[in-house]
């Protein structure tokens, strides 16, 4: 007889006891486009408070593209927390960091202590919003600019 790997069997079991929130969270994806999603384990938080996606997370949308470790979705407040080198393509822009929120009702991406670029310019921020709906808007608090694709830049510019 064959086993399943351990993984499937998992995914299987969450998928059959908790199914409403795991199908909340795909209704709210699909309504971001084109939607495409994988995690290697996918477990159910209590009482319908979400679900947690763990293992090579990749999601891909018309909107935005993401890869992390980890990834949370929290129901009530409809936001997927991303956490574990994330990356996250979104409106011509890239961000790296460790961790990051994502508003899947208005869009809005928390990328606070995130690393992006606009090439030729590198930076990070305390808080980091971008938006393209009126041209290229980059609004950042505590901010560190450099020409410099580097963790520790030898020379950059700080903005308070």
């Amino acid at each position: 007889m064959k086993k399943l790997p351990a993984v499937l069997v998992a995914l299987a079991l969450t998928s059959a006891a908790a199914p409403a929130q795991i199908e909340t969270l795909l209704e709210k994806l699909r309504e971001l486009g084109g939607m495409d999603m994988y995690s290697t384990s996918m477990n159910a938080l209590p009482n319908g408070a979400g679900a947690i996606l763990t293992g090579d997370f990749h999601l891909k949308s018309d909107t935005i593209e993401v890869y992390a470790d980890k990834a949370e979705w929290v129901a009530e407040a409809n936001l997927l927390k991303f956490t574990g080198d994330v990356a996250i393509y979104k409106d011509g822009l890239m961000y790296r960091g460790e961790r990051a929120n994502y508003n899947t009702n208005t869009g809005d991406l928390d990328a606070a202590e995130m690393r992006s670029s606009v090439e030729p310019l590198f930076f990070k921020a305390q808080s980091l919003d971008a938006s393209t709906k009126e041209g290229t808007v980059i609004e950042a608090e505590g901010a560190e600019f450099s020409t410099e694709d580097s963790l520790d830049p030898g020379f950059h510019v700080k903005a308070e």
